[in-house]
């Protein structure tokens, strides 16, 4: 059974934020910010009341229901989430909710049709997010690295030129603010449509990875270090994983390696891996095993209603950058749906920090894998020539990439940003290494 003052508390919190309470001297609230991706959660409240009034249930609603079922929630529970739901007045909602879920009743179900519908036109606006941050994969090694394990792989290699411009470069203010505002990010490995269209069908292999470390650019400057904590899911579309870590106390320019984990350690038969990264204080760190076993089920059950072939269809926007790179937009909306989710239905608003999520598409683990293999036991100049052969660009791009693919093989080493200075929290970077 989940704990009472679990669901109490969940029902304290929406109440507050449906009434308004919440809201300081005009201030929007996360919730309010977040009104826009707040879809699925307003979908999973009316799923919640219509099963306490024994409607019929859409099989997506049902799947939602027995989710939160199936990690402890009573009938009980469910309805009195979906009672304070149901209950608040039109105007109430459309505060929170985006019309679509705001105009749901008891009598009005919501199928996996129409969340596919949904995030098709979502789409659009999805890719414009500023919380969206695409990473250029001829960074993705040295993410993590020290200066000295930077320099040592320099020596080792011979390599005289400065390596500074292999540094991933630092998140821009755009996308930070964004972050501290609406409480979450996505950051997402770009590939090339070339990339998208050639993994199709392709086999990947075996693939592992873990949380290697967390460093602290900003701590909250209370009595005594942080005590952050960070639970993470990983998802392939197919099956999902879970590791939370220790509490970790920290201050300003700390380090720390996190104990050992295996976020995955499998193929990758979906269409990518998906990490998804909770950050929260210390205080009620032992209520995080129920919220982390609802964010499994229901990425779970999304992945089920929809499968990867059914959104991967869909992925016609590509988000265009300097380079070329994109990624598909309904990938990040369905995303972007299940994190706002989460974020307004399980937070625990004065230990909250934030929920991050990185996404690598199975197509930039086999063009990095291909790479690596197309250069593995040559000299820096050799590998140079080849790339530059085989990618049609100049020297010193292609001479970047070989010694990014020399050093690390064809690993990639991600780094999430955390900001959350605007709600009295800190600002921590978790560092990730998906080995290929």
């Amino acid at each position: 059974m989940a704990e009472q003052q679990t669901t109490q508390r969940m029902v304290e919190q929406l109440n507050r934020a449906l009434s308004g309470a919440g809201t300081r001297s005009g201030t929007p609230t996360r919730w309010e910010r977040n009104r826009s991706h707040n879809l699925l959660a307003g979908v999973m409240l009316n799923a919640f009341a219509r099963q306490s009034r024994r409607a019929a249930l859409t099989g997506l609603e049902h799947a939602l229901v027995q989710g939160f079922k199936k990690v402890g929630f009573t009938d009980e529970d469910l309805s009195a989430l979906g009672s304070a739901y149901a209950q608040a007045p039109l105007e109430a909602r459309s505060r929170l909710f985006p019309e679509r879920a705001a105009r749901l009743g008891v009598e009005t179900g919501f199928s996996t049709d129409d969340l596919r519908a949904e995030l098709k036109a979502m789409a659009p606006q999805v890719v414009q997010m500023k919380n969206l941050q695409v990473l250029d994969q001829r960074h993705l090694a040295f993410s993590g690295l020290s200066d000295a394990e930077l320099q040592r792989k320099r020596t080792e290699l011979g390599i005289q030129e400065d390596l500074s411009q292999a540094r991933p470069p630092p998140p821009g203010e755009e996308f930070l603010q964004a972050q501290r505002e609406l409480g979450w990010s996505v950051s997402c490995v770009g590939i090339t449509a070339a990339e998208l269209a050639a993994a199709r069908g392709a086999s990947l292999g075996w693939v592992t990875a873990r949380a290697t470390t967390v460093y602290c650019h900003e701590g909250t400057h209370e009595v005594g270090n942080d005590e952050p904590f960070f639970g993470f899911a990983v998802c392939d579309g197919i099956t999902g994983t879970k590791y939370v870590s220790e509490e970790l106390s920290m201050d300003e320019g700390d380090e720390r390696t996190f104990r050992s984990n295996t976020l995955w350690n499998n193929n990758v038969p979906g269409g990518g891996l998906c990490f998804t990264i909770d950050a929260w204080e210390a205080d009620h760190s032992n209520q995080y095993d129920k919220e982390i076993a609802v964010l499994t089920e229901i990425l779970r059950v999304l992945i089920d209603q929809l499968t990867i072939d059914s959104w991967a269809d869909m992925a016609q926007v590509l988000i265009e950058t300097g380079m070329g790179t994109g990624i598909p937009a309904e990938i990040i909306a369905l995303f972007a749906a299940v994190i706002a989710a989460i974020i307004g239905f399980l937070k625990n608003e004065d230990d909250y920090i934030g929920t991050y999520a990185a996404y690598v598409p199975n197509a930039a683990m086999i063009s990095r894998k291909e790479l690596f293999q197309l250069i593995q036991g040559k000299s820096i100049s050799e590998a140079t020539q080849i790339l530059m052969n085989h990618l049609n660009i100049d020297y010193m791009g292609a001479m970047l990439i070989a010694m990014v693919l020399l050093m690390e093989g064809s690993s990639l080493g991600l780094s999430v940003p955390m900001d959350a200075r605007s709600d009295n929290h800190g600002f921590y970077e978790v560092y990730l290494r998906v080995n290929i």
